[in-house]
């Protein structure tokens, strides 16, 4: 039941600015500090840490790479992507690292419009992400 009125109350948050399935993957997306930095075999104060790291560098990459593809920098793409691919993998953001590991495959190749509906859903993610990470600082 207090598992229940904490949802309830996180969605009550969020209502405003999304729809409650946006709401329920934000909730999934959540993280406990805790159990994620015993998973990947750090304190949670280092994970914590990394995180804030994690979100300044994603924040960068993430404007560089939407700047890169509106100018049809396709090495910059590639790299990029790459940057975001092993900073999501250090946290295992495992959505967040094939979005971005997409992005780089399709960077010499793929029309820009493909790359840009990749790009979409990786920003998307990694707002949902963010707001996870903000939570537990």
């Amino acid at each position: 039941m207090k598992s229940f009125k904490r949802t309830q109350h996180i969605i009550g948050i969020f209502e405003p600015y999304f729809t409650l399935r946006r709401a329920v993957h934000i909730l999934r997306s959540m993280i406990d500090p805790e159990t994620a930095a015993e998973e990947i075999g750090i304190s949670a104060i280092a994970y914590k840490k990394l995180c804030a790291l994690f979100i300044g560098t994603v924040d960068d990459d993430t404007k560089t790479l939407r700047q890169a593809v509106e100018s049809g920098n396709r090495e910059e793409i590639r790299s990029r992507a790459h940057h975001i691919k092993g900073a999501a993998v250090n946290l295992e953001f495992t959505v967040l690292a094939r979005q971005a590991g997409n992005i780089q495959n399709m960077a010499l190749e793929a029309d820009f419009n493909t790359i840009q509906m990749e790009l979409e859903q990786l920003c998307n993610e990694y707002a949902d992400i963010r707001m996870g990470i903000e939570v537990i600082l």
